[in-house]
C-alpha cells in the first residue's frame, strides 16, 4: 500500500500535479545574522539630523502661521504679522519653539526610518 503511494505522488510530482511547500528558512539565510550595529546607525542618524534641520528651516514660517491663526483678524498680513512679532521678541521671536519641535519631529523621523530599513533589509533576503 505505502509502495502504491509513493509511486503515484512520484508521477504526479514528475507531472507536475504536485509541488513541494518550501522549507523554513534557516536564520543566517534570512539576512538577520548578518546584521550589525555598523549597519543599523547611518539610517537612524541620517533621518534625525535630517529632520532636525528642516524642523529649524521651516520654523519661523510655522511660528508666522500660528500668529496669524492665533492673532489674526480682519486685514492681518504676513508682513505685518512678522512686524509684529520682530518689535515684540525680535529676530529670535521668530525662531521660539524650536527646540520642543526637534524633540517632537526628530525622534519620529528616527523610529520611522529605522523600521524602514529593517523592513527593507529584511524583505530584500
Amino acid at each position: 500500500m505505502m509502495e502504491e503511494l509513493r509511486h503515484e505522488q512520484m508521477r504526479m510530482e514528475r507531472d507536475g500535479a504536485v509541488t513541494r511547500t518550501k522549507q523554513p528558512v534557516a536564520p543566517e539565510e534570512s539576512g538577520w545574522s548578518s546584521w550589525s550595529w555598523r549597519d543599523a546607525v547611518p539610517a537612524p542618524m541620517a533621518a534625525f539630523i535630517a529632520s532636525a534641520s528642516a524642523s529649524l528651516a521651516t520654523q519661523p514660517i510655522d511660528v508666522i502661521k500660528t500668529r496669524l491663526q492665533v492673532h489674526g483678524g480682519v486685514g492681518s498680513t504676513v508682513g505685518s504679522t512678522v512686524r509684529r512679532l520682530i518689535a515684540e521678541r525680535g529676530y529670535a521671536g521668530l525662531m521660539s519653539g524650536w527646540y520642543s519641535r526637534i524633540l517632537v519631529v526628530s525622534p519620529q523621523a528616527t523610529i520611522m526610518m529605522s523600521a524602514v530599513e529593517a523592513l527593507k533589509r529584511y524583505s530584500a533576503k
